[in-house]
């Protein structure tokens, strides 16, 4: 269950760092689906197979607003190199290089 969780937030930690929220929906099925498979393989009771998707959801969810603030103080404090920035760092180039 400890490793369940701290896989779902940081695959949310990882998706908020990369994608717009519309990728939740996909890999929110997708979690959901793969507890329901662990829990049919394993035979578990359905009442917990459906409080552990729910909560796996959830924290998939959470980690997915961790990984937006991180992103957004990162923005904010250009904490970024410029290889994060294309356009800005081919700008910086052309105008260093005029």
């Amino acid at each position: 269950m400890v490793l369940l969780s701290i896989f779902c937030i940081l695959t949310g930690v990882l998706l908020g760092l990369r994608f717009k929220v519309l990728v939740l929906v996909p890999a929110t099925a997708i979690c959901i689906f793969l507890v329901l498979v662990v829990a049919l393989s394993s035979r578990s009771d359905a009442s917990w197979t459906i409080i552990i998707a729910v909560l796996a959801a959830a924290l998939l969810q959470f980690g997915y607003l961790v990984g937006i603030a991180i992103n957004l103080f990162a923005t904010a404090t250009d904490l970024r190199p410029l290889h994060h920035h294309p356009k800005t760092a081919i700008a910086r180039r052309r105008r260093l290089t005029l």
